[in-house]
């Protein structure tokens, strides 16, 4: 399937003048686990100045290449690649004196911010995160990674496109910042993901991401993955945020079901599933990986209560009940809806409104999770009858942020339709 085929899809009916305002609101849209946030942010790279060499370097210039006896060579096409990727080559045809190596070459700084934090640690930022450079090499004892480029950088650290000098392959590797409470949970997700790869090792695709090592550099934990392509939200950016074709959103859902199964039977809980977390192996071929099981956890240490990221947090989690896998098939819902519509279909721009949203399309929730939710006084005014039947009543946004000390925020409603059926017929 091409690429072409691969942004194909609904005319979606809805209000688009509000898509700047949806994506703007959905990078506060970030679970608290989230390794790499819902934007990868590349930093500002420091200035880049002309390599050193011999003063050879400085007493050409590209006037004298076209002076030559033999400057017919350099004009029209020839003469770009000569200027450019050739550009060393062309400098020893101009002179034998220049020498210039790899080693000359300026080391970009890829993280942001970039100074050290001190002495005792020349690799650390203020942040914990690794300092990385263009072409400097990570060693991980039999193996080393050339650093290539950042591919994005959040809560637990960055991820860089790297080559494995002896493949020769590109691979993403994730470095975890070095603070204790990210390395242990990045541990976490090594034992999953071997878990993973030790337990499905005869499944030809598990549609998980494959780790395929880790190591240890400059008091820094390394995770290598193979390298993927865009991801499901990026793709819905580029198709305009409209929905895509429905034989691809069968496709997509299909698969991501499977990789749920895989981490059903591992008895894994994902607790971050979401587009931005769901990668396309290339352009070519609709294949997918589920990635980041940094938030991840085995079903019987579920330790962390407020997990996922808003607009596919689950009832469950929002009202602060005991979880299962269950809430990454809530996920999977609102991401096959959302790969059909364009835009989530639950976007609150709080966790009151994301509540008020589902609420309005699935109904009130049911009185046991009512009952047993430790959130619920946050979002029900509770009543007592003089029987002792009990009551809720859904805070008014007034109400919650009054209550919670939240600032009042302004929402959009980006559809017409509020209730399921109403969404089916019309799209």
């Amino acid at each position: 399937m091409s690429e072409k085929h691969l942004l194909s899809g609904n005319t979606v009916s809805r209000d688009t003048s509000l898509v700047t305002e949806f994506t703007e609101d959905r990078r506060n849209d970030v679970s608290p686990l989230d390794i790499f946030g819902e934007r990868f942010e590349t930093p500002f790279a420091s200035p880049i100045s002309l390599p050193s060499a011999t003063s050879a370097f400085h007493n050409y210039s590209v006037g004298d290449l076209f002076q030559r006896k033999d400057s017919g060579a350099f004009t029209g096409k020839k003469g770009v690649v000569f200027l450019t990727v050739h550009l060393v080559a062309t400098y020893k045809r101009v002179s034998s004196e220049f020498d210039f190596t790899d080693a000359a070459v300026p080391r970009r700084v890829l993280t942001n911010p970039h100074t050290p934090i001190s002495e005792a640690l020349p690799h650390d930022n203020r942040n914990g995160d690794y300092i990385f450079t263009v072409n400097e090499v990570l060693s991980a004892g039999t193996a080393n990674y050339r650093v290539v480029d950042l591919l994005g950088s959040g809560t637990f650290g960055q991820v860089v496109k790297c080559i494995d000098e002896q493949t020769g392959k590109f691979v993403a590797i994730k470095a975890i910042k070095n603070r204790r409470a990210y390395r242990n949970q990045a541990r976490v997700e090594i034992q999953i993901l071997q878990v993973l790869a030790t337990s499905f090792s005869d499944v030809k695709n598990t549609h998980v991401v494959r780790l395929l090592s880790h190591f240890e550099y400059r008091e820094h934990l390394f995770l290598v993955f193979e390298l993927l392509d865009i991801n499901l939200y990026e793709l819905l950016k580029q198709n305009g945020m409209k929905g895509l074709s429905m034989n691809l959103v069968r496709s997509f859902c299909k698969q991501i079901t499977k990789g749920l199964i895989v981490l059903e039977k591992a008895k894994v809980i994902h607790c971050d599933l979401k587009p931005e977390n769901i990668l396309l192996r290339n352009m070519r071929l609709p294949e997918l990986r589920l990635i980041d099981v940094g938030s991840a956890c085995f079903e019987e240490h579920t330790m962390y209560s407020y997990i996922q990221s808003r607009f596919y947090r689950s009832p469950e989690v929002i009202l602060g009940l005991p979880y299962t896998r269950k809430i990454d098939v809530w996920s999977l819902g609102c991401i096959c809806a959302e790969l059909f519509l364009g835009i989530p279909i639950f976007p609150g721009c709080s966790e009151h409104n994301q509540l008020c949203r589902i609420m309005e399309m699935v109904g009130e929730p049911p009185r046991e999770m009512l009952v047993q939710g430790k959130n619920v006084k946050k979002f029900f005014h509770v009543m007592s009858k003089k029987n002792g039947e009990v009551k809720w009543r859904l805070k008014s946004e007034e109400e919650y942020c009054r209550d919670n000390s939240k600032p009042l925020k302004s929402w959009k409603r980006y559809f017409a339709q509020t209730k399921l059926p109403d969404f089916i017929y019309s799209y």
